[in-house]
């Protein structure tokens, strides 16, 4: 949850037990929720990076849906799906367009991975990464989404050279034979971290669902360690337990 400028920009919102398209199996919450999604403030606009349902889940979409009807960004072919949720506002982009709404912009940005929510639709949707761009007081967010390491994190720097703070992605990395296509490890967070030339980097995806291999605190443990092995200022890493804050 990123608040600006008076607003409340919310990425991947997932409040369930579990992130499955049933709710008797599937990967299950490994920790308690920080609060319940009711007890969110207003939510001014949604980021999606892809449609798995570990960032696409149903019942907390329906939520906000009918709560209050943000504005919800997405990659290519995602908006059915949010439609079908309810919500009347949906941006729709390809990588590198953007969309300005006045308070904020929203750029759509590469990642690597893939998408789908069943077993005859993969990466029949597009997955992506996003700039969030607040106006007044100026700040830009980096949400890397899911990812595998790639040159797209020196590119994205390139185009920004003034990241705020990104929200990157350092667990589910284990078996690396498997993962290392889709999900960056620890070490490789970091080192986009850098690529980035970001101020600050939020760890994100870990110690919530069981996902994969590793333990549930590995990620944290490792990250720090690599952060601490290239004599990075610790200070702008944080990784924070669930529903801590901090100002960026």
């Amino acid at each position: 949850l990123l608040q600006a400028g008076g607003l409340n920009i919310i990425t991947d919102p997932v409040f369930g037990d579990r992130v499955s398209p049933v709710k008797f199996a599937g990967p299950k919450r490994l920790c308690a929720r920080a609060l319940e999604v009711a007890e969110l403030p207003h939510v001014d606009a949604i980021v999606l990076s892809h449609n798995h349902y570990d960032h696409a889940e149903s019942e907390t979409l329906k939520f906000f849906a009918a709560r209050e009807n943000p504005p919800v960004f997405v990659p290519l072919r995602v908006a059915p799906l949010m439609k079908n949720f309810g919500f009347a506002e949906v941006h729709e982009l390809d990588w590198w367009q953007e969309i300005d709404l006045g308070k904020f912009k929203i750029a759509c940005l590469p990642a690597k991975h893939f998408s789908g929510r069943s077993a005859t639709d993969r990466n029949e949707t597009l997955w992506a990464s996003f700039m969030i761009s607040f106006h007044e007081p100026q700040r830009h967010v980096y949400f890397a989404g899911d990812t595998a390491y790639s040159p797209h994190f020196t590119e994205i720097a390139q185009e920004y050279p003034d990241i705020h703070l990104t929200l990157m992605p350092i667990g589910a990395y284990l078996p690396r034979w498997f993962m290392r296509e889709v999900h960056v490890s620890p070490d490789e967070a970091i080192r986009a971290y850098e690529d980035l030339s970001a101020r600050k980097m939020l760890g994100i995806h870990w110690g919530t669902y069981d996902l994969a291999d590793e333990d549930w605190d590995q990620p944290r443990r490792e990250a720090m360690a690599a952060a601490k092995a290239r004599g990075l200022d610790l200070q702008g890493i944080k990784i924070t337990g669930v529903g801590e804050d901090f100002v960026f």
